[in-house]
């Protein structure tokens, strides 16, 4: 199941629109679904460099449902390549 709705300029005008009516931007991600380290970083990057940059960038770690599609998929990784961690500070390394 594709859940994209909006392109990425879709998501990016949206963030200048709320800015422009007056509202704090606070826009982050969700990292642990199969994205790349670089997929992470090019992320905070446009952020960072949008004309305003966001009032706070939050990022998660995903926890997938047990057995489900991607749940089941982190079984066949490598031991050790998936950090399991509640803390924001770990989850960019």
């Amino acid at each position: 199941m594709n859940a994209v709705t909006r392109t990425f300029a879709d998501r990016l005008d949206m963030l200048a629109n709320v800015r422009e009516s007056g509202i704090k931007v606070c826009c982050g991600g969700i990292v642990g679904m199969g994205e790349e380290k670089a997929d992470r970083i090019e992320m905070l990057v446009t952020l960072a460099n949008l004309p305003e940059p966001p009032d706070s960038v939050p990022h998660h770690r995903a926890r997938p449902p047990h057995d489900t599609e991607i749940a089941c998929a982190a079984l066949g990784r490598p031991r050790g390549s998936e950090r399991r961690d509640a803390g924001a500070g770990t989850s960019f390394r």
